[in-house]
């Protein structure tokens, strides 16, 4: 019932389940299916894409922060006391972000963001767009497939993204303007700049520090004996 696409494909598994035999013999868990139902907009996928969630359906998120400062802040081991837990916190986790931020800001994210966050050649290779000026069509010519874009508000009209997850539709603009998505891997100098600015707090960054080595202007020098360029 949970991943249900359409409402009536819920109602029924939710009769499948309310007819079998096995459910009749316990009571208890038939009743527990009908208040499970009974408050199903809070769980159906199908009836919650109207929500933004980007695709975070559940705690995962905060699970993953509490996973951190247990595994590797506290390495699994129990603070002396509360003044030394406070100092875990404000000084190793503090420092921990601040290695993560920067090494997102000098593209070196952990490998599992770059493959969900950059697309493969083969993966562009039948898309295209048009700016529609506050929105942008993507079709995709392979499948023959037609969606809508809003890179200001982060949403895609693919099934994929109805709930503001990055899709690949909304990677593939982004990419070709050289603009960034908020929530996938920067992509330009100047946010680069700014996860710099807020791991360190220092804005003092010297020009072309965090720009792309292949748009560097290459200087050239002239043998005048020769006169041969290298």
């Amino acid at each position: 019932m949970l991943y249900s696409k359409t409402f009536v494909e819920l109602e029924i598994f939710y009769q499948e389940i309310m007819n079998d035999d096995l459910t009749k013999q316990y009571s208890r868990f038939e009743s527990y299916v009908v208040g499970l139902f009974q408050r199903r907009n809070e769980w159906a996928l199908c009836l919650r894409q109207s929500l933004i969630t980007r695709g975070q359906n559940t705690n995962n998120i905060c699970e993953a922060g509490v996973k951190i400062v247990k595994d590797t802040i506290l390495d699994r081991t129990r603070a002396y006391s509360p003044v030394q837990l406070f100092f875990f916190i404000v000084n190793d986790l503090e420092k921990f972000y601040e290695m993560k931020l920067l090494d997102i800001a000098a593209n070196r994210p952990a490998q599992y963001l770059k493959k969900k966050c950059i697309l493969t050649e083969s993966q562009k290779e039948h898309l295209e767009f048009k700016d529609l000026e506050s929105t942008y069509e993507v079709k995709n010519n392979h499948k023959n497939t037609l969606y809508h874009v809003d890179l200001d508000l982060g949403i895609c009209s693919c099934p994929e993204d109805c709930t503001g997850k990055p899709c690949k539709h909304q990677i593939f603009v982004a990419s070709s303007l050289n603009v960034d998505l908020k929530l996938c891997l920067p992509t330009n100098e100047e946010t680069r700049k700014a996860l710099h600015i807020i791991a360190t707090g220092s804005s003092e960054i010297e020009n072309g520090w965090y720009g792309s080595i292949l748009k560097q202007p290459q200087s050239i020098s002239v043998n005048t004996e020769n006169k041969i360029l290298v």
